[in-house]
Parts: structure tokens; sequence; C-alpha cells
């Protein structure tokens, strides 16, 4: 038990620098696969607008997190809480796995 609370503390804190990430104007702006992995990058750039999009801003991917977590991206919403990053952080995870599996069997680099 505290193995798994000892895990999910280290994602927890990655979560809350991320959406404080997004909430810096210059780190905003920054590329985000340095900071959650160029697969995480890849696998919700696909979900969101089709196509792999690896450039990604820091930004645009807590956006899209949030959005897969349920927030809304409505003009006065602003930056999704944790709470909403982690929804969309456990909805996002089986999606990188499958796009791992899915490289040696279809080509994709």
């Amino acid at each position: 038990m505290s193995a798994a609370v000892g895990g999910l503390s280290v994602v927890a804190v990655g979560l809350l620098g991320l959406r404080d990430a997004a909430r810096d104007s210059t780190q905003s702006a920054q590329p985000a696969a340095p900071l959650v992995g160029a697969t995480a990058v890849e696998a919700l750039s696909i979900w969101r607008t089709g196509r792999s999009e690896p450039n990604w801003s820091v930004g645009a991917f807590v956006l899209a997190l949030g959005r897969l977590g349920g927030h809304m991206n409505r003009r006065r919403d602003g930056v999704p809480g944790w709470l909403t990053l982690w929804r969309g952080l456990r909805k996002l995870t089986p999606m990188i796995h499958v796009l791992k599996k899915a490289r040696p069997t279809c080509g994709i680099t």
C-alpha cells in the first residue's frame, strides 16, 4: 500500500509542476516533450487533432489533457486544475501504452 502511495505522490507532484508551468507565460510556450515525454505528446495530439504533432507547447498539452479530463476550455475557464489533469492522465495512460505497442507492428517511429 505504501509503495502505491509513494508512486502516486510522484505522479501528483509532476502534475502540479505541469499545471504551474502552464500558468507561467514563459514556460507555457516551451515544448512539452521534455517535461512529459514525446510519446505522451504524440498520443494526446493524435487524440485531439487526429494526427501526430510532436511540437506541442506546455500550454497546448495542458489544455488538451484537461479537455481529456473533462475541462470545457471555455474562454474564462482558465488553466485546468490538478484534479482535471489527473482524470485526463488516467485516460491518456492507456493511449500511451497502445501507441508504444503499435510502433513495432505498424512502422510508427
